[in-house]
């Protein structure tokens, strides 16, 4: 039930959405920038999602467990995630506070092609980044262990440098 364990089982599945929509339209771009973002967020989140399954392996803990965002409704301010009106997100509302895309989007996503696909990719990248830095800073405002929170920062400060590049993207295309 700690904020690491939470974190780390949360930030697993949130980086597997995102590992596999920046490979997507890695193979599919042909725009050369936005094919080494792609990259660069492919391999920088398995890297990370590696790191904290590690962790949870360490500390002897199971993969899986607990709601969704749960461990963020102990932070004072509650980072605007883990509750509405002081009840337990739904899974739905969790996976929708992190900036995860539906399914919907992830087919949609498959299919598009071109410059369509290119807009669509950075629409879906930027919001679930976004959705990931509240996650980041109630980790670290919560959590007490020094290599969780270092890692906690630095996703923090590369999403959103990735935002603000992807930002850069959106308006050339």
């Amino acid at each position: 039930g700690s904020a690491e364990a939470g974190f780390a089982r949360d930030m697993q599945v949130h980086h597997a959405q995102a590992i596999d929509m920046a490979m997507t339209i890695y193979g599919k771009t042909d725009d050369a920038d936005l094919r080494a973002l792609a990259y660069d967020i492919a391999t920088g989140q398995a890297e990370q999602k590696g790191v904290m399954y590690g962790w949870l392996a360490q500390w002897g803990l199971p993969q899986l467990g607990g709601s969704t965002m749960a461990w963020m409704t102990a932070s004072s301010g509650d980072h605007g995630h883990g509750t509405v009106d002081g009840e337990p997100l739904t899974e739905e509302q969790a996976r929708e506070a992190m900036g995860m895309a539906s399914a919907d989007e992830l087919a949609a996503l498959s299919a598009a092609t071109g410059q369509a696909a290119d807009c669509q990719f950075l629409e879906l990248m930027i919001r679930h980044h976004e959705g990931a830095i509240p996650m980041a800073d109630a980790v670290i405002e919560l959590g007490n262990e020094p290599a969780v929170l270092a890692v906690a920062e630095r996703m923090r400060a590369a999403q959103q440098f990735e935002i603000d590049a992807m930002t850069s993207m959106q308006q050339r295309l």
